[in-house]
């Protein structure tokens, strides 16, 4: 090359200011320059890397020759300068796919991944030099895979400990820097190992110096990085399902909003003055053709006058009106089927409001005995229902402000039957551990038992007619259901329970219960229903509630409207039918029951006798329920983000 070439080259590339008052008329005098001041090279060479890509011919070989003239003198600063060209982002915008992936390529070679070695210091630089050095190739698309097999192929997370100390923190840092480029999959294999680190007593060290909060602000933005990419790259088969459901959600305001609960009329307070009478005195009367027409309307009081035996009967307290009846015929499909017991003990809620969580863990329960995936009935845990099915509302349910006959304040809350299926099938439930809990605690010790996800549900649907739920009771299944509750459910004694045609009876609101059989009791049709209120209650515990008594909702106050449901046609006592499905265990599903309720029945045996051996049993008193000390509830998440979160947080712990 000229030296008119070299000297236009160089007032191009600003290299006179850089080399101060060093006259330069040649390559070699730029070497010779660059051996008596070698703190000038990296400088030069950074200079030289911007103009490799120019696009006039004579002065890219002009700019190439003086870099391999460079390369020559000092191949490592030259590299390095030339991998930071590479990190720039901008300088990839023209490049393909299939250019990126060589590239990338290059550093899976580069950092020996077929012979790695955790415990050699060597293997352990270059492999995270090589990482760090890949992420712009990531970012632009290129497959990112491999690095995380990698890892989880060669334990380096269960070897962790046998990592340098400062090499500690520079492996965590390059995990969080490639983990906003990885896929889902590669994620989900990584996350359990994160998280066994991540309770190690070490993490949770030097969390709150300043380094920590730059760290996490950093992080925060990489997650939310991370979840505008899966926001705009979201199946399509996600996106229908969002769609459908916001949908189902508009007819189900719709539908309510059709359904709304008549106001009180003029006719209720029209009803003659013997039936007034009668009505404050009692809470119920008998009405006429005609006062029943006043209150229905003529076409439902011919349906109702067509299938009616007897009188029909008004409850009505002032607030929430209802109008029952017995049929003339009940339905043609109703026939003994089903079992009393068959949904395993009558237990106890006690003053919460759960009875709609006991019946769903219940239904559980005998589907799983049913279908032999426990050798016997287990009780499931509705202290976990009530803190994770729904958390928005612990402590915001109106009824629960109250305290109860025991003084103490709720945080419970009411709901339905198939919530609590959906949350079970999708997470599971364990076992019960204490029968008596306190709801204010939100972290049940069971929220960590290791068996809690086998048990969820295939599915969980509705039913709609007592021709389906005898079906379902001849399969030897119980059926979950709402039961119209009035005040004289939960009298002592084996009666029929007609709901609003009993005397002196008000409305409570709506009670979930399990149907376990259906018979006639005398000469009337009842389902035996096994409620969640201890043995004190009803026929220990059962309830034999009438499928020969229908009712109307015909009025209700601004007040009573918000907890009664509108019912403009003839209702049954019971509505919303549930029931659980699930397929029959397999061979080794058995021998995991079997195992496990050899080892339950162990566990029992032992604190029995322990228990016998300390204290004698006539001499031992009433101890009150061991106090377990709660746990942190437990993570759901499987985004890939929490691997971007967790490796922060756990990177702090190695902070200088």
């Amino acid at each position: 090359m000229s030296n008119p070439e070299v000297n236009k080259l160089l007032h191009k590339l600003e290299l006179e200011k850089l080399l101060g008052k060093s006259e330069v008329k040649s390559i070699c005098d730029i070497e010779l320059i660059c051996k008596h001041q070698p703190e000038l090279r990296s400088k030069i060479i950074d200079v030289l890397v911007k103009y490799l890509n120019t696009e006039k011919p004579v002065e890219s070989d002009a700019v190439q020759e003086v870099f391999m003239a460079m390369f020559h003198l000092d191949k490592e600063a030259s590299l390095t300068a030339m991998l930071k060209h590479l990190a720039d982002l901008k300088s990839l915008q023209k490049e393909s796919e299939a250019e990126l992936k060589r590239l990338a390529e290059y550093f899976e070679v580069k950092a020996g991944l077929d012979t790695f070695d955790v415990s050699d210091a060597d293997y352990v630089d270059r492999f995270i030099s090589c990482l760090l050095m890949a992420v712009p190739f990531f970012a632009r698309g290129a497959p990112r895979s491999k690095y995380f097999e990698f890892v989880n192929r060669h334990h380096i997370l269960h070897d962790f400990d046998k990592l340098s100390e400062h090499r500690k923190l520079d492996f965590l840092r390059a995990l969080a820097e490639i983990s906003s480029f990885t896929t889902n999959e590669a994620a989900g294999q990584m996350i359990p190992s994160i998280v066994v680190l991540l309770k190690a007593p070490a993490a949770a060290t030097q969390c709150c110096n300043k380094e920590f909060m730059l760290r996490l602000d950093c992080v925060r933005s990489i997650t939310r990085a991370r979840m505008k990419i899966l926001a705009t790259t979201l199946p399509k088969d996600d996106e229908k399902s969002m769609h459908v459901t916001v949908i189902e959600e508009k007819k189900a305001w719709l539908y309510n909003s059709c359904q709304r609960v008549p106001k009180r009329s003029d006719a209720l307070d029209s009803v003659s003055k013997d039936c007034r009478l009668v009505l404050d005195e009692t809470g119920i009367c008998n009405l006429g053709e005609k006062q029943v027409q006043n209150i229905l309307g003529y076409s439902n009081c011919q349906e109702v006058s067509g299938n009616r035996r007897g009188a029909c009967v008004l409850n009505d307290n002032g607030c929430i009106a209802m109008l029952s009846y017995q049929m003339r015929k009940p339905d043609i499909f109703l026939t003994n089927a089903g079992k009393k017991g068959i949904s395993g003990e009558v237990r106890h809620q006690f003053y919460h409001l759960l009875c709609w969580i006991y019946a769903a863990s219940d239904l559980v329960s005998c589907q799983r005995l049913v279908r032999k995936w426990e050798k016997r009935w287990l009780p499931l845990c509705p202290w976990y229902l009530c803190a994770f099915c729904d958390p928005a509302k612990l402590g915001k349910d109106e009824r629960a402000q109250e305290r109860d006959k025991e003084g103490r304040v709720h945080h419970c809350y009411g709901g339905d039957i198939e919530k609590a299926l959906c949350h079970v099938q999708s997470y599971g439930v364990p076992r019960e551990l204490v029968s008596k809990f306190l709801c204010t605690d939100h972290h049940p010790p069971s929220a960590e038992e290791p068996d809690m996800e086998r048990r969820k549900l295939i599915s969980s649907r509705k039913i709609h007619t007592w021709k389906d739920v005898v079906q379902t009771l001849q399969k030897q299944q119980s059926v979950g259901a709402d039961l119209l509750h009035y005040t004289g459910l939960m009298t002592p004694g084996e009666f029929i329970y007609r709901g609003p045609m009993s005397r002196n009876s008000w409305f409570v609101g709506y009670h979930a219960v399990v149907i376990e059989e259906i018979k006639k009791m005398g000469q009337e049709w009842v389902a035996v229903c096994k409620m969640s209120n201890g043995e004190e209650v009803a026929d220990c515990g059962y309830a034999y509630v009438s499928l020969e008594v229908q009712y109307i909702t015909v009025g209700a106050s601004d007040l009573g409207s918000d907890f009664v449901r509108a019912s403009r046609k003839p209702t049954y006592l019971l509505s919303n039918f549930m029931i659980v499905e699930m397929v029959e265990a397999d061979e080794k599903d058995k021998e995991d029951a079997e195992s496990g309720d050899e080892e339950e029945q162990d566990k029992d045996t032992k604190d029995t006798e322990k228990m016998s051996k300390e204290k004698p049993e006539k001499d031992r008193k009433e101890e009150p329920e061991e106090k377990y000390t709660p746990k942190p509830k437990r993570s759901r998440t499987e985004d890939p983000t929490m691997v971007s979160i967790t490796v922060a947080i756990l990177t702090s712990s190695f902070a200088p």
